[in-house]
């Protein structure tokens, strides 16, 4: 049987996983409490366990009751922001929208939509005057 309290994917405690640790500190709450009390993973396919973040993903991100979400695209947007003499500020912004097919995996498509959205922030700046990001 599976230890309870721990994530379903990557059988993690809450007190292990940086984000429960992150947003449990800013509740001023431990990270069990904050997933018991604000994960909505949490007892919903496994008794007393949950999903973080990244099993989640992975797992194909499943709907609470058996089905499965499909994913067919995911966005990306950067903004960059370069300060500029007279309180004026330069904006070069990008957006990124990626189709995906069955079986894609979604980090991949995520980490390829954040390399070409800054590569086309990147490509605008010589042109303006400012700094590489």
């Amino acid at each position: 049987m599976s230890e309870p309290l721990t994530c379903i994917g990557c059988g993690k405690h809450p007190d292990e996983i940086d984000e429960y640790i992150e947003c449990a500190a800013e509740e001023g709450m431990s990270p069990v409490q904050y997933v018991i009390e604000e994960e909505g993973t949490y007892d919903k396919f496994e008794p007393e366990r949950f999903y973080c973040t990244r099993c989640y993903i992975e797992a194909g991100m499943p709907l609470i009751g058996g089905e499965h979400m499909e994913v067919r695209e995911i966005s990306v947007s950067m903004l960059y922001t370069k300060s500029l003499p007279n309180y004026e500020n330069l904006k070069l912004e990008a957006g990124v929208t990626i189709a995906l097919a069955p079986g894609d995996s979604i980090e991949e498509a995520y980490e390829k939509a954040w390399k070409l959205a800054r590569g086309q922030v990147r490509a605008q700046i010589p042109a303006r005057g400012a700094s590489p990001v």
